[in-house]
């Protein structure tokens, strides 16, 4: 294991195991009563996950040393920080949608030339006509934003899913419709780089129609999502979130 800088450092597995497997475990079977077709993704495209601690103290992940190992060279595991000790099935569900989301959605978007017409590594700020559109500056390349669409994606229906079919305590419960809340505004900030949400012109030069094709899946599924919860997303305030 090595940080972002390619330093070998300590990482604690064999704990993290024994503390959280079960329930790592639980939240895969609530995605596959819940959520099938992802368990079936799940199932083929990412049958291993790590699960680890990096061992330092604050409670943010800015200053761990590495919050996952995923990386495009890393096929078919997902790796899950559990810095945190009270993080339980809330987390999880997140969590493995988040980073299965990544490792799934790499092995669909392949070929990249299926998908994209640009070059999928250029970064969004370099085009004069997305980056007159933020409101910051965005580094992030067009590959990224894409994995970040479909994980939020994941993300969301997995959640809205848990939501609907009563799973979870009362507490859970708010943890999971703060986190709805967070990734409504997360995907809506990602959609706006690409269209005003009534047209398709900018993702339109972007993708080819099979990436289209899944574009505008998500946008839909967001859309659906943001009607069903906008009462969520007006009342959560994430401005104390540094991710």
């Amino acid at each position: 294991y090595y940080d972002s800088v390619h330093n070998i450092i300590d990482i604690d597995v064999e704990e993290p195991y024994k503390a959280k497997s079960a329930m790592l475990n639980n939240s895969l079977n609530i995605i596959a009563d819940n959520v099938p077709w992802l368990a079936q993704l799940i199932k083929e495209g990412c049958p291993k996950a790590v699960i680890f601690n990096d061992g330092t103290e604050p409670m943010t992940h800015l200053f761990c040393a590495r919050n996952s190992f995923a990386s495009f060279q890393v096929k078919r595991i997902s790796f899950h920080n559990v810095y945190q000790p009270w993080y339980d099935e809330a987390f999880f569900l997140d969590d493995i949608s988040h980073q299965m989301g990544h490792v799934l959605f790499d092995q669909i978007t392949f070929d990249k030339k299926r998908f994209f017409k640009i070059n999928h590594q250029d970064t969004i700020v370099a085009n004069s006509e997305f980056g007159k559109r933020l409101s910051k500056v965005e580094t992030r390349s067009y590959e990224i934003v894409f994995h970040s669409l479909y994980t939020f994606f994941v993300i969301l229906n997995v959640l809205d899913a848990c939501l609907e079919n009563d799973l979870f305590t009362y507490e859970q419960k708010l943890e999971i419709k703060g986190r709805i809340a967070f990734y409504l505004r997360k995907s809506a900030h990602d959609f706006e780089l690409f269209e005003d949400m009534q047209e398709n012109n900018y993702a339109q030069t972007i993708y080819t129609p099979e990436g289209m094709n899944i574009y505008m899946g998500m946008k839909q599924s967001f859309l659906a999502n943001f009607t069903k919860h906008k009462a969520l997303y007006d009342a959560y305030q994430i401005n104390n979130q540094p991710y």
